[in-house]
Formats: C-alpha cells, structure tokens, sequence
C-alpha cells in the first residue's frame, strides 16, 4: 500500500473549501484511488497547514497513474491556481 499525503495552505477560505470539495468529488471517479480523505484544519496553530490529503494506493504505477488522470489533472489546475504552499511525501507501508 502507498499512501500519498499533501498538505496545503491557499490564499482564500472559499478558495480552501472549493478545493476540499473538489478533492472529494474527484476521489471516486478515479479507479486506482483505495480511499481518499481531506480536510480542513481545525487547530491554527503555528505549524498548521490549511489543508490535509491523504490518499491510499496500491503502489508506486497506481500514483503515477492517479497522477495523469484527466479528473486528478483537472482538480490539479485549480490547486495550482490558488495554493501559496504546500508539502507532500509517498511512503509505503
């Protein structure tokens, strides 16, 4: 199992939401996804990120094929369009 997590922060609140929203209508069109979560964060502490994605896969060609999925791509392009920072590691467990 390879489990894929981001973090982001973007410059909005409504920008916050619209991609939490969209990262979980997104999760069930694409077949390599196992399970998909995401959130906002509900602490604001110092080390907060605004956002959290954790996304579950079988393997290493399951991410990579999550990751040139049209609806993934398209989710991507508004992430990219909005996001001021973000963090990500793949590890399998």
């Amino acid at each position: 199992m390879l489990t894929h997590i981001v973090l982001f922060d973007v410059d909005t609140p409504d920008n916050a939401e619209e991609v939490v929203r969209r990262l979980t209508e997104m999760a069930p069109k694409i077949d390599v996804v196992e399970s998909l979560e995401v959130g906002r964060d509900v602490v604001g502490s110092d080390r907060s990120w605004q956002i959290g994605l954790i996304v579950k896969l079988a393997d290493r060609e399951a991410l990579d094929t999550y990751a040139a999925h049209p609806e993934h791509v398209v989710v991507l392009d508004f992430i990219r369009s909005c996001v001021t920072r973000s963090a990500a590691v793949d590890f399998v467990s």
